[in-house]
C-alpha cells in the first residue's frame, strides 16, 4: 500500500486552513503548525486578531470553498456574511449638506460578501478538526526547516519544557511544506537560505485605527439588525491623505477602519481634544453615528514605546504570563524593533533581549545539580589524565641520550679548530663559557 504524502502547513489562518482541506480531501497526511493559541477557545483573542478589517469574500473565495469538498462549508460561512454590492461615498457640500452616492459593483448585479475574519477562521477549523487525516497543534513556532532532507524544527510554547527550561523543541519531517504564516513569513525565510529568491519589504506611512458603529436600538441578531447606515455598501468618507471606511457585521454593527500618515496620528494623539473638529471637517455625519470612543485604542503600536507598568519586573513575570500576553508583548516589541533602534527604551531593549534571548542565556533555568555534575566531571578527567601520564612514565623507554657530554666536548674542541665566533665566542681570547657542553658528566 502506498504511503501517503505527508503535507505540513505552517499557518492556521483562513489561506493555511483552506489549504489543508485541499491537501486532505486528496488524501494527504496533514498536519497544520500554528504559533497563537487556538482562537475557538473561550476568553482567547489570538494575536492579530484583537482587532481586524472585515474581510470581502468575491467568487473567487466561494469557489474555493464550494471545491473544498466539504457540504456545508459554504452554506455555513455564507449564512455569516453580508451582500456587498457597491460603494457608497459620504460627504458634504459647500453649503454643509450631507450627502452620499452609491456605486453598484457591477451591471449585471453581483456583488462581494462581507464576512467577520475570525468566524471564518473558526468555521475552517471546525472542520479540519472532524477529518481523521488532519491533525492541528497550536501555540507551535517554526524555528528551523532544511528543504534538503525535509525536516522542520518547531518549539512546542504549550507549557512543556525540556530539561533545561526551555520550550520543548520537536522535530518533524514532510513531503510537502506550504507556509501559510503571514508577512513575516518563517517559511520564507528558511526557504529562502536553500533557494535563490528575490525578495523585499517596504513600509508605508500609513496607520490604521479601528472605530465602531453600534447598531440601532433593538437589534440582537441578523433577522432583526437595525442598521444605522445602509448594510449592503461598503462605506467610505475619502480624503487626500486619509480615508474612513466602515463594513456593515450580521448584529447590526459597522467595522470601522481609518486610516492616516503617521504624522496625523501623532498630532492627533498630542492633542485629543481637536479629535471631533478633526472628523467634523474630514468625515462630516461620522461622530453622529456613534458614541464617542478612543479614538486610539486600537491602533497599531509600533510608533509609541510600550509603557513602563507593562516590561516592570518582566524578568520576573514573564514564566507566569498567559501564552497569548507573551506573543502580544513580544508582537508589540517586535513591531518597535523595526523603526531605529536609537527610538527604543532602556527597558524596551532591555525586555526585546530578555524575550528573544532568554531561552539560551537569561531565561535558561539551571537543571538542579548541574553545578556538582560540571565538578565531578572535572575531577574526573583531571584523574584520567593523572592515570595516562603515569601509565607512559612506567612504561616508557630510558631517556635515549642523543648527546653525549663526550660529543660535547669534542664539538668545543673542533669549533676551536676552526676558529668559530673569533671575536665573542669560544675561540675569542680568555673565554670561560661551556661552550656546547650541555649535559652532566656520565653517571651524574
Amino acid at each position: 500500500m502506498e504511503t501517503p504524502q505527508k503535507t505540513v502547513i505552517i499557518g492556521a489562518g483562513p489561506v493555511g486552513s483552506l489549504a489543508a482541506l485541499y491537501a486532505a480531501q486528496r488524501g494527504h497526511e496533514v498536519e497544520v503548525y500554528e504559533l497563537r493559541p487556538d482562537l475557538r477557545k473561550q476568553g482567547i483573542i489570538p494575536l492579530n486578531f484583537t482587532k481586524s478589517i472585515n474581510l470581502a469574500v468575491s467568487e473567487r473565495g466561494i469557489n474555493a470553498m464550494r471545491l473544498a469538498g466539504h457540504a456545508t462549508l459554504l452554506d455555513t460561512v455564507m449564512n455569516g456574511t453580508i451582500p456587498i454590492q457597491g460603494r457608497m461615498i459620504h460627504g458634504q457640500t459647500r453649503t454643509g449638506t450631507l450627502y452620499e452616492y452609491s456605486q453598484e459593483y457591477d451591471v449585471k448585479g453581483r456583488v462581494i460578501y462581507a464576512v467577520d475574519r475570525s468566524g471564518l477562521n473558526s468555521r475552517l477549523l471546525d472542520v479540519l478538526d472532524c477529518m481523521p487525516n488532519v491533525r492541528l497543534f497550536f501555540n507551535h513556532k517554526l524555528t528551523g526547516a532544511d528543504f534538503h532532507t525535509c525536516r522542520a524544527w518547531l518549539e512546542a510554547r504549550d507549557r512543556t519544557e525540556s530539561a533545561y527550561g526551555r520550550p520543548r523543541e520537536i522535530e518533524i519531517g514532510f513531503d510537502l511544506m506550504i507556509g501559510a504564516d503571514g508577512a513575516h513569513s518563517a517559511v520564507r525565510y528558511h526557504l529562502m537560505k536553500f533557494s535563490r529568491m528575490d525578495y523585499q519589504q517596504e513600509y508605508i506611512d500609513t496607520l490604521w485605527c479601528e472605530f465602531h458603529i453600534p447598531p440601532a436600538a433593538g437589534s440582537e441578531n441578523m433577522r432583526n439588525a437595525n442598521f444605522q447606515i445602509p448594510p449592503n455598501y461598503l462605506h467610505i468618507w475619502p480624503g487626500k491623505q486619509f480615508m474612513f471606511i466602515a463594513i456593515a457585521s450580521t448584529d447590526g454593527s459597522f467595522t470601522c477602519t481609518l486610516f492616516l500618515p503617521s504624522k496625523q496620528f501623532s498630532d492627533l494623539e498630542a492633542n485629543p481634544t481637536s479629535l471631533p473638529v478633526f472628523f467634523d471637517e474630514h468625515f462630516p455625519g461620522r461622530l453622529a453615528l456613534s458614541c464617542p470612543v478612543s479614538p486610539f485604542a486600537s491602533r497599531a503600536s509600533s510608533t509609541h514605546a510600550i509603557s513602563k507598568p507593562t516590561l516592570a519586573n518582566i524578568e520576573k513575570r514573564w514564566e507566569g504570563m498567559p501564552l497569548q500576553e507573551q506573543a502580544d508583548l513580544w508582537m508589540a516589541l517586535r513591531d518597535r524593533m523595526k523603526g531605529d533602534w536609537n527610538d527604543l527604551t532602556i527597558q524596551e531593549k532591555k525586555a526585546a533581549y530578555w524575550i528573544a534571548f532568554g531561552p539560551h542565556g537569561p531565561r535558561a533555568v539551571e537543571p538542579p545539580g548541574s553545578r556538582a555534575e560540571v565538578a565531578w566531571l572535572v575531577a574526573k578527567g583531571f584523574a584520567v589524565s593523572l592515570v595516562l601520564f603515569a601509565i607512559i612514565r612506567y612504561f616508557a623507554k630510558p631517556e635515549p641520550h642523543t648527546m653525549t657530554r663526550e660529543y660535547q666536548e669534542a664539538t668545543n674542541e673542533m669549533l676551536k679548530r676552526q676558529k668559530a665566533d673569533p671575536i665573542t665566542g669560544i675561540s675569542s681570547e680568555g673565554y670561560t663559557g661551556r661552550g656546547q657542553i650541555q649535559s652532566p658528566p656520565k653517571g651524574h
